[in-house]
């Protein structure tokens, strides 16, 4: 890799933010499609979505590796092409980070929304077996009834 006082650093730099930001916009109408799969309860639809959005999650998770030694070096002291590659990297940073932000917040509603109607489905299912056992129990007690032991005097 080159050093942070290299024009080719900061090339670098730009691709890899260019590179995150066209991974958030294919995932964030992923995140959507999830939404709307959750709430129609399309199971089959879900696990589609899910299955092509797992890809770019971890593509998203390599560069944001390669994107690590940016983080901690002085921003300041980067040596740009010129001020408006500098001014592109800063508009396509803010604006990855703006759709990060997005996606976050909706990914956090969404499992809100599912996990809302996962204990709605748990507490019907709990509803359905609390029935299935008072029925069985006055099963049990007809039959109890109607015996035909002979448990009188004799």
């Amino acid at each position: 890799m080159s050093t942070p006082d290299s024009v080719e650093y900061t090339d670098l730099l730009l691709n890899l933010m260019e590179q995150r930001l066209s991974l958030l916009r294919a995932i964030l109408p992923l995140v959507e499609q999830q939404k709307r799969a959750i709430h129609s309860e399309d199971s089959a639809a879900l696990l589609g979505i899910l299955g092509r959005k797992q890809p770019l999650i971890e593509e998203l998770s390599q560069l944001q590796l390669q994107l690590a030694p940016y983080i901690h070096d002085n921003a300041e002291a980067r040596v740009w092409k010129d001020e408006a590659t500098r001014a592109q990297c800063r508009q396509v940073t803010q604006l990855a980070t703006q759709l990060f932000k997005t996606i976050l917040d909706l990914e956090a509603t969404t499992l809100e929304d599912a996990t809302t109607r996962r204990d709605c489905l748990q507490a019907q299912l709990q509803d359905g077996q609390d029935s299935i056992l008072a029925h069985s129990a006055y099963n049990a007690e007809s039959v109890l009834t109607q015996s035909s032991l002979d448990l009188g005097e004799a």
